[in-house]
């Protein structure tokens, strides 16, 4: 996502015009319901995502819960000397565990947008003067980005956000996200391992409406990204480190998933959950990001068959040359056949690339934290 120019309702505009609709999935009950309830569960979700077409984001976020809000509701409860002992135990038990909950956002790209130049009776002789300077000048100029918005494109990513509800409501039950959510969102990743951000946007966003040639546009009067991102970033080898104005540092790692653990009994699903159950057996937050792109069935096996192709041929190169073959080229190999069966029933393929994100406030508690995930996940990975 480039930087953001504008925010409304549920949708965000970057600066090339892209918008993005964010929805919030309402949480319902897994982690003790009897097999039969949490089959159901993962059959509503296989079938929904069985019947979109493009691509996705799905975010599953650790939200913390403050100490002063917990602290502030348990005095509400009681003015009784015990329960005001009871009451300062857990502030300082919270010190060293700060309890959190999920928040669950599916993010989906609206409209693909072309990025085209507007040439008017005023701007044509200058754009050609600029051409014939070098395409970098022009480049600048009309590609980097825009300040307006018109409101013909807003119609449109309204009315896509509304398609969109109606094909993934089958799979979850979903409600808009509001500014609040979208900016936390945004700025979490920079405070990962730390306090929970403040939000600091005015709602609405204030615009200015411009009239052009007869239709009407948006120009933001706030920058939302300049609000959003006031850090500075470190880049090391396995971690990445965000130091705030305030001197605070998040010290994060990252891991990638190679490929779903198999295998995974398509009649019998249930633990075997390689994302919900690492993340509910980590005592300390962790996120995950996941790009689900749905492929058409003949859209997959064609390439299905360039690829077979391609291994094939690559598998009797390393035959005939009296070499191992190496063993992920194999279970490729292997899984050919299975693969094309459920394509020629017509099933979509599903690619998923999956990242999960830790934070910590110092490096120390960041390689303890780490060391603490991989064991946990090795249970399922």
């Amino acid at each position: 996502m480039l930087p953001i120019l504008y925010i409304e309702d549920n949708r965000i505009f970057d600066v090339t015009g892209q918008a993005y609709a964010v929805f919030r999935v309402q949480s319902e009950p897994y982690a003790f319901q009897p097999p039969h309830i949490k089959q159901q569960v993962i059959d509503r979700v296989t079938r929904g995502i069985m019947n979109l077409a493009g691509e996705f984001w799905i975010f599953l976020l650790a939200r913390q819960w403050s100490v002063d809000d917990i602290v502030r509701d348990l005095g509400r409860r009681s003015r009784n000397p015990v329960w005001q002992e009871h009451q300062k135990e857990v502030q300082d038990y919270l010190r060293y565990y700060l309890p959190f909950h999920r928040v669950n956002l599916i993010v989906v790209p609206l409209n693909r947008q072309r990025i085209t130049i507007d040439l008017t009776m005023e701007n044509w002789k200058d754009w050609f003067r600029q051409a014939a300077t070098g395409v970098l000048d022009v480049k600048n100029r009309f590609l980097t980005g825009q300040d307006v918005l018109s409101e013909d494109r807003l119609e449109a990513a309204r009315k896509t956000t509304e398609e969109w509800i109606a094909k993934l409501a089958p799979m979850a039950r979903l409600e808009k996200a509001s500014l609040g959510d979208i900016e936390w969102w945004l700025r979490k990743p920079y405070f990962r391992g730390l306090s929970e951000p403040k939000g600091t946007l005015p709602d609405p966003l204030p615009v200015q409406v411009i009239t052009r040639g007869g239709k009407c546009w948006l120009r933001p009067s706030r920058s939302a990204y300049l609000a959003l991102s006031d850090v500075r970033i470190i880049e090391r080898p396995t971690q990445l480190i965000v130091e705030h104005p305030d001197d605070t540092r998040s010290y994060q790692t990252f891991f990638a998933t190679v490929g779903v653990p198999q295998p995974i009994p398509e009649d019998q699903p249930t633990g075997f959950e390689w994302l919900y159950g690492v993340l509910e057996n980590t005592p300390f937050p962790v996120d995950v990001a996941l790009h689900v792109r749905v492929e058409a069935a003949h859209e997959a096996m064609e390439h299905l068959r360039k690829k077979k192709k391609t291994a094939e041929a690559q598998y009797r190169e390393w035959v005939e040359n009296d070499e191992d073959v190496p063993l992920e080229l194999e279970e490729d190999m292997a899984t050919v056949a299975s693969l094309e069966r459920k394509l020629r029933s017509r099933q979509p393929l599903v690619h998923m690339a999956t990242v999960f994100a830790l934070g910590a406030p110092d490096a120390s508690e960041l390689r303890h934290r780490t060391e603490q995930f991989q064991q946990i996940a090795g249970v399922y990975h």
